[in-house]
């Protein structure tokens, strides 16, 4: 989650590769501490960052991908 929600809002992220999802978080909350989301995107040729809603709606959903990266072979 973004800092500047204190205590609202819930979120779930995952890694997409040409369209397979490689790695999905739980339910993160406006308090839950940063979440290290590791996926295999070997051979991919698209790879799609998701945000979802945690279930409630998309109030107050801000989030991040931190420090984000790719490493290549």
């Amino acid at each position: 989650m973004d800092d500047a929600q204190t205590g609202r809002g819930t979120v779930r992220v995952s890694v997409l590769a040409d369209g397979a999802r490689k790695a999905t978080s739980p339910v993160l909350a406006a308090d839950s501490p940063p979440w290290a989301l590791t996926a295999d995107t070997t051979g991919a040729r698209y790879v799609d960052l998701v945000v979802d809603d945690g279930g409630d709606g998309n109030g107050n959903d801000h989030a991040d991908w931190g420090a984000a990266r790719f490493r290549c072979a």
